[in-house]
C-alpha cells in the first residue's frame, strides 16, 4: 500500500509538471487539487486519531442474573480538527446484549464473542458518550474488549486504526450465582444427630446480665455507670455465649468421570448455585465460611487456577465469595481439590465442618475425606449422581446427603 501511495503520488507531480510544460492551466489546476487531496488524506491517515481517547466502564460491578447493568463508551478529541467518519469496533460477550439494541452485534469470528459496531463523528475538541443497558443470567465474568478506533479521511480513501487491547483498556462485571434458599446446615446436622457445637465464643453485643466485678476480669468489661450506682461495688458486663461453625465448602468442578466426558454446564450451575446459597446462608448467621474450587478464575486479562478462600465472617467475605463463584469456570486440565482440602486441614480447628460438593465420588477422593475425618473434622459429601461401578467408597461416619436435601421446598 505504501509503494501505491507513493506511485500516484508521483504520477499526480508528473501531471502537474507536465500541465505546466505543455501550458494547460485545468489539467495543472486539477493536479494541485488532487494533490491537496492526497495531502489531506494522508494528513487523517497519520494524526487523525492523534489526541483522541477512549473511555469504557461497566457499572456495577458486580450484579445478580437478570438484573441490569450499564456499558458507557465515552470518546473524546483533543484537536480542533474535526472527524467526520469515525467507527468503534468492540469486542462484546456473546451471552450479553444491550436491551432493546440487539441490531448493534454482529457476529466473530471468536467463539462466545460478538462485535459492537458505533458510527459516529466528532469536532474539534468535541466527545461524545453512550450509555448502553446490559442484561443477562449467564453466570461469569463478562468482558468488553479488546476495541479498535478506525478513521477515514473525509473523501473515504484512506484510513487509520488504533487498537485498545491492554487490560487497563478492558471493562467488565460479573454476574453472581443464583441464590436460593436452603435448609440450614446446622440443623440438617442436628437432625441427624450428627453434629454438636464444638466451642463457644462470647459476642460482646449481646449482653445476657451483669455480675459482681471478680479477680482476673478485665478492666474492658467494667461497666462503669452501674458501678457509679453502687457506693461500694464494682460490675461487669457479662456477654451471651454463642456458637460458631467454621464451615469449609469444597466444589469439585470435574462434572465427568472421564476426561473426555465433557462438560455437564447443568450440574456446575447448580453445584455453584448451592454452593453460594450455603454460604450466604451461613455467613448470614455469622458463622465463618471458606471456599475451595479445582476451577479456572476467569479475570479481565488474567487466569487463575484454583479457588482458595479461607474462612472468615467479616462483611466483605460474602462479596468475595460471590464475586469468586460468578467467576469460576471448568479448567481443561482439572485441578485435584483433594490436595486443596488437605492442605486447609491443618489449618483447619478441631470440630470444623467439610462440605464436598461433588458430582460423583472419585477414587482419590476417598483418602482425602477419610484424612479429613481422622484430624477430627466433620465432613459432609454432597452427591449429584447415583454412584457407578468404578466410583470411590465414601468411609464411614462421613454424611452423605443429595442437592435435594438442602435446598428449601
Amino acid at each position: 500500500m505504501v509503494y501505491a501511495r507513493r506511485a500516484a503520488l508521483s504520477g499526480i507531480v508528473l501531471l502537474i509538471l507536465l500541465s505546466l510544460l505543455l501550458q494547460l492551466p485545468l489539467a495543472a489546476a486539477g493536479g494541485f487539487l488532487m494533490l491537496l487531496i492526497a495531502a489531506l488524506a494522508a494528513y487523517y491517515q497519520r494524526y487523525g486519531l492523534t489526541g483522541v481517547a477512549l473511555r469504557v466502564n461497566v457499572r456495577p460491578a458486580a450484579v445478580f442474573p437478570d438484573e441490569p447493568a450499564e456499558l458507557a463508551l465515552l470518546i473524546g478529541n483533543r484537536k480542533r480538527v474535526p472527524l467526520p467518519f469515525l467507527t468503534l469496533e468492540q469486542e462484546w460477550p456473546a451471552a450479553v446484549t444491550p436491551v432493546g439494541r440487539p441490531e448493534l452485534l454482529g457476529d466473530s469470528t471468536k467463539p462466545g464473542r460478538k462485535m459492537f459496531r458505533l458510527f459516529t463523528h466528532l469536532g474539534g475538541e468535541q466527545q461524545v458518550g453512550r450509555r448502553y443497558q446490559l442484561m443477562t443470567a449467564r453466570r461469569g465474568r463478562h468482558v468488553f474488549g479488546p476495541q479498535t478506533l478506525r478513521l477515514y479521511d473525509p473523501i473515504g480513501l484512506l484510513y487509520s486504526e488504533r487498537s485498545f487491547e491492554r487490560s487497563r483498556d478492558l471493562a467488565s462485571y460479573v454476574v453472581y450465582p443464583k441464590l436460593r434458599a436452603v435448609q440450614s446446615l446446622p440443623a440438617v446436622l442436628r437432625a441427624g444427630g450428627e453434629w454438636r457445637a464444638r466451642s463457644l465464643l462470647e459476642d460482646p453485643t449481646l449482653l445476657r446480665s451483669l455480675r459482681q466485678w471478680q479477680a482476673g476480669d478485665a478492666m474492658k468489661q467494667i461497666d462503669w455507670r452501674a458501678s457509679a450506682r453502687s457506693d461500694e461495688e464494682l460490675y461487669v458486663r457479662q456477654p451471651e455465649s454463642v456458637s460458631r461453625l467454621e464451615v469449609y465448602l469444597g466444589l469439585n468442578l470435574q462434572s465427568s468421570r472421564e476426561t473426555w466426558g465433557g462438560l455437564r454446564q447443568d450440574y456446575i450451575e447448580e453445584a455453584v448455585s448451592l454452593t453460594a446459597s450455603l454460604a450466604w446462608d451461613l455467613l448470614k448467621a455469622k458463622h465463618p465460611v471458606g471456599v475451595y474450587a479445582n476451577g479456572v478464575l476467569e479475570g479481565e486479562a488474567t487466569r487463575t487456577l484454583g479457588v482458595v478462600l479461607r474462612p472468615a465472617a467479616h462483611a466483605r467475605q460474602l462479596q468475595e465469595v460471590l464475586t469468586a463463584l460468578g467467576e469460576v469456570q471448568q479448567a481443561a486440565a482439572y485441578l485435584d481439590l483433594g490436595r486443596l482440602l488437605v492442605a486447609e486441614a491443618g489449618r483447619a480447628m478441631s470440630g470444623s465442618v467439610f462440605v464436598v460438593t461433588t458430582a460423583f465420588v472419585s477414587p482419590s477422593l476417598t483418602p482425602v475425606l477419610l484424612y479429613l475425618r481422622q484430624r477430627g473434622h466433620k465432613v459432609v459429601v454432597v452427591r449429584f449422581d447415583a454412584p457407578e461401578e468404578g466410583d470411590g467408597v465414601i468411609p464411614p461416619g462421613i454424611t452423605t446427603l443429595t442437592p435435594s436435601q438442602l435446598w428449601a421446598s
